[in-house]
């Protein structure tokens, strides 16, 4: 069967036909396979100045009080920020588009926190927050954070393949599954998976004198960077979903206008 679908950026709509289709949206896979229970956990991170923590180079791992199988952890990241999760909450009812951090949630991290660093962090030292949705295979547990993290392949009844649930550091495999079950039931020609096999390396950037924030250090480098290799294509790409300079909205409003010329710039040049 063919499907009549529409490209958001310039409203074009046309027909595409394929002989496999992989459900991986997540949260709202339910939508497409209603055999499956979605579960929704919300994850919520608060972002913290670097220079507050003493500016740390390693990361902080911290046990949840009575548990010896959850954890905080206080990442550093670039732009002199430290990340500080996260949480597991269940998330019932319509799924957001955009998921939001509860302030109990963010008590909840900074007590983690202070119960093991010397000078307490503040809530006004909160710089920014932000929580995403993990999609869970609803067990019927009472806790989404007894729901396991395996990750589920199958054949739905209308045709297609679901992935489900797993987590981010098993994104590979996940991947290599559900393309093998595609490859296996629709009869597709496919070589043997390499991703186990293959390195992941850091963004390589070339550096750049202009330097457009003083504060997290970004350079015009980076968002070009992140439109030419990376596929950024407007200035939420380069803010929230690559350099992730957007998790302080101070940070976001002070290099916003910046990167948007930068961005109109860079993306006609590869029109």
């Amino acid at each position: 069967d063919g499907a009549t679908v529409e490209e958001t950026t310039t409203g074009e709509r046309f027909d595409i036909r394929a002989r496999a289709v992989i459900n991986a949206t997540g949260v709202w896979a339910g939508t497409l396979d209603q055999a499956i229970g979605v579960r929704p956990s919300r994850g919520t991170h608060i972002v913290l100045d670097a220079a507050d923590l003493g500016t740390p180079s390693t990361a902080l791992t911290i046990p949840h009080e009575g548990s010896i199988s959850r954890y905080v952890f206080a990442l550093p990241q670039a732009y002199g920020r430290v990340i500080v999760g996260l949480t597991d909450e269940d998330s019932p009812g319509a799924v957001p588009r955009v998921a939001q951090p509860t302030e109990p949630e963010i008590d909840f991290l900074l007590r983690s926190l202070n119960r093991v660093i010397a000078a307490p962090i503040g809530r006004d030292q909160v710089r920014g927050a932000f929580a995403g949705l993990r999609p869970l295979v609803d067990s019927g547990t009472d806790s989404s954070a007894d729901v396991s993290r395996r990750h589920l392949v199958a054949m739905s009844e209308a045709g297609f393949v679901t992935v489900l649930g797993g987590k981010l550091t098993t994104y590979r495999r996940m991947a290599e599954d559900a393309v093998d079950l595609a490859a296996r039931t629709r009869g597709l020609q496919a070589t043997s998976s390499r991703t186990a096999s293959l390195r992941l390396v850091d963004r390589v950037i070339p550096s750049s004198p202009e330097l457009l924030d003083e504060t997290t250090g970004l350079t015009a480098a980076e968002v070009e960077y992140a439109v030419r290799v990376e596929g950024a294509m407007t200035v939420d790409d380069v803010l929230d979903r690559r350099t992730r300079v957007g998790l302080v909205d101070a940070d976001r409003e002070r290099c916003r206008g910046a990167v948007e010329t930068i961005v109109a710039r860079t993306v006609a040049d590869l029109v």
